[in-house]
């Protein structure tokens, strides 16, 4: 009778280092084990791959977003620049525009 002696198995990525005794039973055992972590590790890859992907999408909108608030401030700019304007037009005409006294009509002088 031959007596099968412990090994220590060959380091592999992801797998510890243990004694097993050289039977078809433990290869199978430690392939299935090996595979169950490499299906794991798969699965990590996608999750990081699909994660990535999300961040790289909400960068995306993010950058959209910041692109129609810069348009919208503009605009909001603009329009209270008009209006500046048109205040400053009425009130200069307010200030140029004929005037009546005493039943006198006279041309009052423009400040521009």
């Amino acid at each position: 009778m031959v007596e099968v002696q412990n090994e220590i198995a060959p380091l592999q990525p992801g797998i510890p280092n243990f004694r097993f005794q050289k039977t078809p039973i433990s290869y199978f055992l430690l392939s299935h084990q090996y595979s169950k972590l490499l299906k794991n590790q798969l699965n990590l890859e996608v999750c990081q791959k699909t994660l990535l992907s999300l961040l790289y999408f909400a960068t995306k909108i993010l950058k959209l977003k910041l692109i129609f608030m810069n348009i919208i401030l503009y605009f909001n700019f603009f329009q209270n620049f008009i209006l500046i304007i048109i205040s400053f037009i009425l009130v200069f005409n307010g200030l140029c525009g004929r005037h009546r006294k005493n039943g006198l009509s006279f041309q009052r002088t423009c400040i521009i």
